[in-house]
């Protein structure tokens, strides 16, 4: 991902100091960067690389610590679009996070930790093109969006109680707040083929 960092790191740096007034040649000095997390894969890369940047400008002075989480949203910007800022409060966060919209959120208290496996797909997914295919059913089928969307609150809602429950009530909560997540997943056409079958592979599993 060599390359592919360079060009991303750029990027960024340049829309983000040009959101401040700023030009490049005012960075001096040598920056590394080590990163494992995959890119394209939807493991939270932008976001994790948006808060290292807002955090080195912080360290810079061009950013004050108080904007940490409205700047980083808005750096990642450049990845989707228009970032909601969800995936930046989960990487800054040591726990769970529900997130109504912005920074209206709350953490979530839980009482287990289960163990979760992923199964790489092989698939890169821009999540920019993704939004607008969810963004797409809202404005041709409304009531489609409404009823995909009602139902992936309650998925978030069974996952929370889920957590908070412990032994067997609480992971069967999960389990199926995870298996409904995937039905609305599927209704928002973002799950091609290919993949769908590693998902049933890994449910008979």
């Amino acid at each position: 991902y060599k390359d592919s960092l360079v060009l991303i790191f750029w990027g960024v740096i340049e829309q983000s100091l040009r959101s401040l007034g700023r030009e490049k040649h005012i960075l001096k000095g040598k920056i590394t960067i080590e990163n494992n997390i995959p890119l394209g894969m939807g493991l939270g890369f932008s976001a994790a690389f948006c808060v290292a940047i807002t955090r080195w400008f912080v360290f810079l002075g061009l950013v004050s610590d108080a904007e940490l989480i409205s700047f980083s949203t808005r750096m990642e910007d450049y990845f989707h679009g228009l970032s909601s800022g969800v995936d930046v409060l989960g990487v800054m966060s040591s726990k769970g996070v529900y997130v109504l919209s912005g920074n209206n959120h709350s953490f979530i208290d839980t009482v287990w930790a289960p163990r979760l496996y992923l199964m790489c797909s092989d698939r890169l997914s821009v999540t920019s093109e993704c939004v607008k295919k969810v963004n797409a059913i809202h404005a041709s089928q409304p009531t489609v969006a409404k009823e995909i969307d009602k139902n992936m609150h309650r998925a978030v809602g069974l996952a929370m109680e889920g957590l908070r429950r412990p032994g067997d009530v609480g992971f069967k909560n999960l389990s199926e707040a995870i298996c409904l997540a995937q039905t609305c997943f599927e209704r928002w056409g973002l799950v091609p083929d290919d993949v769908r079958e590693k998902i049933n592979f890994m449910y008979k599993s």
